[in-house]
């Protein structure tokens, strides 16, 4: 007695499952694809810093999907670890496909020889 309700909610549970349409799109997520940084020194002391990256989203089809991507480059100028000057820059862009991020600064570290620069870029898509 006790079989047949549980039977009865099996074979329910069985033919909802197999009417549960499937996903429409195949989202494997958003990627970034490419991506340059660093610093260039432009000129006595003068440092230019850059950041560019290339995300793209498609589904499993090749159709273009939406995203939103952000980065940011930040650039330290040192002159035997001490810190001359820095700079930092982001840029956020949203679209569908694909989308390109350009982040740029400047940094004039005053005088001295031997200065360094540092240079780091994050890159984050959603």
């Amino acid at each position: 007695m006790v079989l047949l309700p549980l039977v009865i909610v099996g074979a329910l549970a069985t033919q909802v499952l197999a009417q549960t349409p499937s996903p429409l799109v195949v989202d494997p997520g958003c990627v970034c694809t490419g991506w340059e940084y660093g610093c260039y020194e432009y000129g006595p002391n003068q440092w230019y810093c850059r950041g560019r990256a290339v995300f793209e989203h498609y589904d499993a089809n090749g159709n273009p999907l939406y995203l939103a991507a952000q980065i940011e480059v930040t650039c330290t100028v040192k002159w035997f670890g001490v810190v001359m000057g820095s700079c930092r820059d982001t840029d956020y862009e949203d679209g569908y496909g694909e989308v390109w991020l350009f982040a740029d600064c400047y940094i004039a570290a005053g005088t001295g020889w031997a200065m360094l620069c540092f240079s780091s870029l994050t890159r984050h898509c959603y």
